[in-house]
Parts: C-alpha cells; sequence; structure tokens
C-alpha cells in the first residue's frame, strides 16, 4: 500500500478524527479490553463508511451500494407469492 501525502484528504480527516473522543474511546478499549477489538474496529471503520457516504452525498456523486439495495429489495418484492 502507498503512502498518502499528508495533505490528501483522507490523511487530513484521518489526523483530524484522531483528535476527537470518539477515536480516543476506540483506542482505549483497544488497548485495555482484548474482547473488544473485533468492536471498536468496526466502529472504526463504519465512521468511515458513514463519512464517506456523508462526502459522496454533499458532492452530488451517487452512492453505487444505494442503488444494488434498491435492487435486490426490488427482486426480493418481486419474488413474494
Amino acid at each position: 500500500m502507498q503512502a498518502l501525502p499528508h495533505d490528501d484528504p483522507l490523511m487530513l480527516a484521518w489526523e483530524n478524527w484522531k483528535t476527537t473522543p470518539e477515536f480516543s474511546n476506540a483506542r482505549d478499549w483497544i488497548m485495555r479490553a482484548r474482547d473488544h477489538v473485533d468492536g471498536s474496529i468496526w466502529r472504526a471503520y463504519m465512521e468511515g463508511w458513514n463519512a464517506h457516504r456523508r462526502a459522496t452525498a454533499l458532492a452530488g456523486i451517487p452512492d453505487p451500494a444505494a442503488a444494488e439495495r434498491a435492487a435486490l429489495a426490488k427482486a426480493s418484492d418481486e419474488a413474494k407469492p
């Protein structure tokens, strides 16, 4: 994996997120309770996912996952008797 430049928007967002209470909490859980590592990493992943969705919505970029979910829901509805 290639390192991102320090001024890349993703890197700037990461550095900003590291200053939040949410990051601190996730880090504390990872460091203190090994039983909660997956949950902490999941939370971090979801924060990134949600930030991406907000950014693409603000930029007017369609969410391909939304179109896929709609198609799956329609197929599921059509398969019902």
